[in-house]
C-alpha cells in the first residue's frame, strides 16, 4: 500500500486508538480495554523450517511482518492481537495470516523449550515436545482492516481458495477452514462505537464515494473536524486518494495545532461538484490552488501563454 501503510502505522501507533478500535469492533464499545492494558510487541514473526524426511539439516529462515501488533493484558492473561491493514482484496489473506499466526506460536513455543532445557524441568515423558504439563501460549488473534471500494465476500478463511468442490464430503469434513476477521472500514455502518477520532476516519472513508453524504456528516461532526489531529487527516486523504487535501493540508492548519479538515473538505466537495468544466479547466484550477499556497501567484498568468511552463508546473506539482 506505500505511503498508506505508513499512515495506518503511524495513526495505530497510538495506544489510545488502537484500545478503541478493539473496543468498538470486538466489544461493540465497552470499554473493556484500556491504554495501561496495551504492551509493544516485535512486529516480525520469524521462523526456521526443520529437516528434511533424511535428517539432513536444511533450515530456512521464515520471517513475516505484521503492520501493528499489541500484547493485550486481562488481569493476569494475555492475549497478543494484530492488525493488517489492506485498501485491497488479498485473496491469498487468510493463508498470510495463518502463517503470521503460526509463527507467533512457533516463535513462543521454541522459548519455551528452550527455558525448560535450560532449567532441566523435563523428564521422559517430555522428551520430545520439550514442553511440560503446565507450559500454555499466549493466544493470537489477527484482525484484517479493510479499506476498499468494493465489498470482501470471499477469501474470508482457506476453503474459499481450497480446489475442493470434487471432493468425497466426508473428506471436507476434516478440511480445517482457518477463518479470519475482517473489519470491512467501507461496510461497518457501527462506527458510533469508537470514542477516539477513530470513529470520524472510518466515518468519513465510508461515505467518501457520496459527496453529499460527506457534507452532510461534516455539518454532523463539525466540532470533531474543525481541529482533527493531523494523523487523521493524513489518513483520511491516503486512503481516500484524495491529492488535493494531501496539498494543501497546511491552508487549514487550526490555531490548536491540528487541521480544519471541515473547512477543507468543504471546500474539495465543491470544487468536485464544479459543472461545464472540462477536465483541463479542473487540472488549471488546481494548479493555481498550489501555485497560490506555494508563494508563486506572479507566476500563473504563465500557465495559459507557456505551454512548456504549463507542463513543466503539472509535473512539479504531480497533477494531471
Amino acid at each position: 500500500m506505500g505511503t498508506k501503510d505508513i499512515e495506518t502505522a503511524i495513526f495505530f501507533d497510538d495506544d489510545r486508538r488502537y484500545a478503541d478500535l478493539l473496543n468498538g469492533y470486538i466489544f461493540d464499545g465497552k470499554q473493556v480495554i484500556m491504554e495501561k492494558q496495551l504492551y509493544s510487541q516485535d512486529t516480525r514473526e520469524t521462523g526456521k523450517s526443520q529437516k528434511d524426511s533424511w535428517g539432513v539439516q536444511k533450515r530456512k529462515k521464515i520471517q513475516r511482518f505484521r503492520d501493528g501488533v499489541k500484547r493485550v493484558a486481562f488481569g493476569t492473561s494475555f492475549t497478543i492481537i494484530a492488525l493488517e491493514h489492506q485498501d485491497k482484496i488479498h485473496r491469498g489473506m487468510p493463508v498470510r495470516v495463518m502463517v503470521e499466526d503460526a509463527l507467533s506460536y512457533d516463535r513462543q513455543m521454541k522459548k519455551l523449550q528452550k527455558q525448560n532445557r535450560e532449567k532441566g524441568v523435563l523428564n521422559k515423558k517430555d522428551y520430545i515436545s520439550s514442553l511440560t504439563d503446565t507450559d500454555v501460549l499466549t493466544p493470537v488473534v489477527t484482525i484484517v482492516i479493510y479499506y476498499g471500494e468494493e465489498p470482501w465476500n470471499n477469501s474470508k478463511d482457506i476453503y474459499d481458495i481450497l480446489a475442493h468442490k470434487d471432493l468425497p464430503e466426508e473428506i471436507k469434513t476434516f478440511i480445517n477452514h482457518y477463518p479470519i476477521h475482517v473489519l470491512d472500514v467501507r461496510r461497518f455502518t457501527n462506527e458510533e462505537c469508537f470514542q477516539t477520532d477513530v470513529r470520524e476516519v472510518f466515518g468519513f472513508i465510508r461515505r467518501s464515494l457520496d459527496k453529499e453524504a460527506v457534507k452532510q456528516y461534516l455539518k454532523e461532526r463539525e466540532e470533531q473536524f474543525t481541529n482533527i489531529d493531523e494523523d487523521a487527516y493524513d489518513l483520511i486523504a491516503a486512503m481516500t486518494d484524495t491529492k488535493q487535501l494531501q496539498m494543501v493540508k497546511d491552508k487549514y492548519r487550526s490555531e490548536e495545532g491540528g487541521i480544519n479538515m471541515c473547512k477543507g473538505l468543504l471546500d474539495w466537495v465543491e470544487e468536485s461538484k464544479i459543472e461545464g468544466k472540462s477536465a483541463g479547466e479542473l487540472t488549471i484550477l488546481k494548479l493555481i490552488t498550489a501555485m497560490q499556497l506555494d508563494g508563486r501567484t506572479s507566476d500563473i498568468t504563465r500557465l495559459s501563454s507557456e505551454p512548456e511552463f504549463l507542463e513543466g508546473m503539472k509535473k512539479h506539482y504531480h497533477i494531471q
